[in-house]
Formats: C-alpha cells, sequence, structure tokens
C-alpha cells in the first residue's frame, strides 16, 4: 500500500541522511544515492569491512579504489556502522 511505501522511502532517506552527515564530518568524498545504499571513499576500506565484521557482525561491501558500498539497514543496524566509522576513523 502506498503510505507504507512512503513510509519506508522516508525512513531510508533519513538514515542515509545520517550517514552523509559523518562522512561531512569525517571530511570523505561521497555520492549521494536515489537508492537505499550509500557509496563513499575512504583509506583502508578493506581494514574498516573487517572491523566492522569483528567488533558487531556487519558485514559492508568492500569494493575497489577505496570505497564502501554501504546497503541502508534498520535504524539500528545503521547505527553500529556509524558507531564503527567513529572509533575506526575518527
Amino acid at each position: 500500500d502506498e503510505p507504507h511505501y512512503t513510509n519506508i522511502i522516508n525512513i531510508i532517506n533519513d538514515e542515509k541522511d545520517r550517514y552523509y552527515k559523518l562522512f561531512d564530518e569525517l571530511g570523505f568524498k561521497y555520492y549521494k544515492s536515489s537508492g537505499n545504499f550509500v557509496y563513499v571513499y575512504v583509506d583502508k576500506n578493506n581494514e574498516f569491512y573487517e572491523y566492522l565484521l569483528k567488533q558487531y557482525g556487519v558485514a559492508i561491501r568492500a569494493v575497489r579504489n577505496n570505497a564502501l558500498r554501504i546497503t541502508i539497514g534498520k535504524p539500528e543496524e545503521n547505527e553500529l556502522v556509524l558507531k564503527g566509522f567513529k572509533e575506526f576513523y575518527a
């Protein structure tokens, strides 16, 4: 039903905004997405992938050129990824 989908889209967009705000604070280059993911360039992308997996059991996608593709999950899942960014890169 349309109100349900509109609500889901709004939640995804709010969660992406949380990522973009943190990326701005950390000085990371990123691309805004119209989908349900964020794409960001970072140093040590493979190491950060492993850190998140070991610390929080969360898997993201480390891609070439020191980039990460992160699917927007539930707010509590995104919180773990954001926390990991702050710990690893701050």
